[in-house]
């Protein structure tokens, strides 16, 4: 079903409704526990075909797992991950954050070059950590690219025959996601101040590689590019094996005929105002059972903040979805971690403690205050 919400469902304070605000301040270090036992979590390397990637695990009482995927230029420390992260946790979710390739502080595990059309080894990697759960269900998201990469890996699960996927996948959420990576890249160029926000991220990013693998990429002469979407053609030109640009953003270009390939129930929240994704992507997108499609007047590019307590509307929603699902019986034993005496997590055992449905009526409340 699509489901369209007036602006009175989601209504942040007064002066919180520009959309450039929204955006800027959703990866402000700001509406989470530092000392939150998600900030100790277990570092788990994964190899996929040839590729290395890094995720962190938290477990928790073990009603399920959450997947979370960042966003293009994120880390798995993005404040909206641990702030969505956090409330899992303590809603009785193990939760992993995964990087993917090239971010936070991967760039060393690979010697190729990161871009949107790296599917499978992310499948993997998101196949490889529900795998040490599988007597759990198993959720999966992300924001921005992370959760065009989410919906994607949801459809390649449904794809799979049954020796390659995993069986206890239980539902798909993406916030903020792209579904036409084309032009939500022009429009990154066509705002002057985001654009060169997030032209210094990436050269941050490929200059880390480069003084990684000195010699291997050629940069420099791409230092004059101003425009994003001319600098993702000339790195296609001379570090993949695209001919085009077309060819390339066609890979993870989500249209309506793909979302009937989803198999397992899916939300999506965007929101009008976004500064980056118009909402004429998702308007092209036919209802369906199993297909929830929310749009609010605010709330800019993943931001969504309710005030200046920093306490964000995803994060509620994200929790009663999974709750909407209900808990899903899987038949094999879970394999469960462990703290040590550092604070880290090991394998072992874990018990579950409390009522797992008033785990989560707390930490929805907890965002709500």
């Amino acid at each position: 079903m699509r489901a369209v919400f007036p602006s009175g469902h989601f209504q942040p304070s007064t002066g919180l409704k520009a959309p450039w605000l929204q955006t800027f301040l959703a990866a402000a270090p700001f509406g989470y526990n530092r000392r939150h036992a998600l900030m100790k979590p277990m570092d788990l390397e994964l190899s996929a075909n040839g590729v290395k990637l890094h995720a962190a695990l938290s477990q928790s009482q073990g009603r399920g797992l959450v997947i979370l995927i960042h966003g293009w230029e994120g880390h798995i420390n993005a404040p909206y991950m641990i702030r969505t992260g956090q409330a899992l946790y303590d809603a009785g979710y193990h939760v992993a954050r995964l990087h993917l390739r090239d971010h936070g502080h991967t760039h060393h595990m690979n010697e190729g070059l990161f871009n949107g059309s790296m599917l499978d080894e992310h499948f993997e990697a998101v196949r490889q950590i529900a795998g040490k759960f599988p007597g759990l269900p198993a959720y999966l998201g992300g924001y921005s690219l992370g959760g065009n990469f989410a919906l994607r890996i949801a459809a390649m699960i449904s794809a799979r025959d049954s020796k390659t996927r995993f069986p206890n996948l239980a539902g798909v959420f993406a916030i903020s996601a792209p579904l036409d990576p084309y032009k939500s890249t022009a429009a990154m160029d066509e705002h002057k101040l985001l654009g060169l926000h997030l032209r210094k991220q990436w050269w941050r990013s490929l200059d880390k590689k480069d003084r990684l693998f000195p010699g291997y990429f050629r940069f420099k002469e791409l230092r004059g590019e101003k425009s994003i979407l001319r600098l993702t053609e000339r790195l296609l030109q001379t570090h993949s094996d695209f001919q085009t640009l077309e060819d390339y953003f066609e890979t993870y270009t989500l249209t309506d005929s793909f979302f009937k390939t989803i198999k397992v129930p899916a939300y999506l929240l965007t929101a009008i105002d976004d500064p980056i994704i118009p909402p004429e992507e998702y308007h092209r997108i036919k209802t369906r059972p199993g297909l929830e499609i929310e749009f609010t007047d605010h709330g800019g590019h993943v931001g969504f903040l309710n005030n200046l307590k920093f306490q964000c509307y995803y994060v509620e929603r994200i929790l009663q979805f999974i709750e909407s699902l209900g808990d899903v019986t899987v038949s094999k034993k879970p394999q469960s971690v462990r703290r040590n005496k550092r604070g880290r997590q090991t394998k072992g055992s874990a018990k579950s403690r409390g009522n797992s449905k008033e785990s989560v009526k707390r930490s929805i409340r907890k965002v709500r205050k």
